[in-house]
């Protein structure tokens, strides 16, 4: 009879053998992981995004052969990587990483887990410059398993999220909604001078002026502005932007006067050394030249034809155009309106030695397309 423990003594040493290389490289898999994820960490402390965005693809890499593809682990890696798209542009990838993940913690979670949370607001933030029509959903997901925790800070903090980025790509109805209940946690739990109930009145201020409700963007709005009063640089940002909006609504229901507060307050903001330059705030209004062309025995009337006119004019202490002259013209038609419409623009002063004063010799081109009739 045939000796067969050497036989099995050698196939046992194989399974050990297979084993122990198995092992090995299992555990230089992980070490190799390891330190790509350590330098996409530095690279992220760092704020080297070109570089966070390498190192989080390779650790997607190194991480789906060293963990179960479907788990949480690679969720979680396939999220950093799709982060660093967005940061980076590339949404159209962005989202399909992200498709990926949330499909993975599903299975792991649930559809109406916390854990879906983050996927769901990156979804969103990718869907704004890939599928614009699905943000909104996405967002609205997100915020539904947040109210499901009852954590109102977290809801809050999306809803604020939500409004003023889906505000960003002009989706005013549902950023109006997520804006205003935001804007009601806040400025309930807080007081109007929380800055993030501000940031969701600044928000809520430029829906309702686009929507042409003027008198709702002017009552936010001035709210706002207790929200804004510290003075750090971020804060001042949003001071700024506040009463820049204010102008604009002002001069839209001719509140002249009323704006020149907010136009002295943005040149002091602006001033650096006590000095600054006159800005434009307000663009101002837009006229069309008289429409009197009509073809008749004595040829076509010029005041018909738009033109480019070239103006200059100053600015005075309180951010009113002033001393408007042509300088240059392609036809005289066109001037009493090039004039017409500088004069309705608002500037924030010129500042210097701390104090506002007159600002000479800027300039305002004029341009617009012939308005030509042919009659009778």
């Amino acid at each position: 009879m045939m000796d067969t423990q050497p036989d099995l003594r050698k196939s046992f040493v194989t399974v050990l053998v297979l084993i122990a290389v198995s092992m090995t490289a299992t555990s230089a898999s992980a070490e190799t992981f390891k330190e790509t994820y350590q330098a996409y960490q530095q690279a992220v402390a760092a704020r080297d995004w070109p570089l966070a965005l390498t190192t989080s693809e390779r650790a997607l890499d190194q991480g789906i052969d060293a963990f179960d593809r479907n788990g949480e682990n690679v969720a979680n890696l396939r999220l950093n990587y799709a982060r660093q798209l967005i940061r980076n542009d590339l949404f159209v990838e962005a989202v399909k990483q992200l498709e990926l993940c949330l499909k993975s913690k599903i299975a792991n979670h649930g559809s109406k887990s916390s854990e879906l949370i983050d996927t769901l607001m990156e979804l969103g933030k990718a869907s704004t410059h890939a599928a614009p029509a699905d943000a909104g959903a996405y967002f609205s997901r997100a915020i539904k398993n947040s109210v499901a925790t009852k954590n109102d800070m977290l809801t809050a903090k999306l809803k604020l999220d939500a409004g003023l980025i889906l505000l960003k790509i002009s989706e005013n109805d549902s950023a109006l909604k997520h804006l205003k209940e935001a804007h009601r946690f806040y400025t309930k739990k807080f007081g109007v001078e929380d800055i993030r109930g501000g940031m969701a009145g600044l928000g809520l201020g430029r829906v309702y002026f686009e929507a042409e409700k003027d008198k709702k963007a002017l009552q936010v709005l001035n709210s706002t502005l207790l929200a804004f009063s510290a003075t750090d640089r971020t804060t001042q940002q949003f001071n700024t932007a506040t009463r820049k909006l204010l102008v604009n609504i002002l001069e839209v229901m001719d509140r002249r006067d009323q704006a020149t507060e907010h136009c002295l307050a943005i040149a002091m903001a602006n001033a650096t050394s006590d000095s600054a330059d006159a800005q434009l705030i307000y663009k101002g209004r837009r006229f069309n030249p008289p429409m009197l062309g009509v073809r008749n025995t004595d040829g076509i009337d010029e005041a018909a034809y738009g033109g480019e006119v070239l103006v200059n004019f100053d600015v005075n202490e309180k951010g009113f155009v002033v001393n408007p002259t042509v300088i240059e013209s392609s036809t005289a038609s066109a001037e009493a309106t090039a004039i017409k419409e500088v004069k309705t623009q608002r500037y924030s002063p010129r500042i210097s030695k701390g104090k506002a004063v007159m600002a000479h010799d800027l300039e305002y081109r004029y341009s617009k397309e012939s308005n030509l009739k042919f009659g009778g």
